[in-house]
């Protein structure tokens, strides 16, 4: 059982994460017209 409470988590941390990074990317997005000029 400790195995898959483990798996759930890495894959919480791991979905966290990618969405964190897709934040970011579509921040990035919106900001380089702005940088670009």
């Amino acid at each position: 059982m400790p195995t898959t409470l483990y798996t759930m988590y890495a894959m919480y941390t791991f979905s966290t994460i990618k969405k964190k990074i897709e934040g970011i990317e579509s921040t990035i997005e919106r900001l380089y017209p702005l940088i670009a000029i």
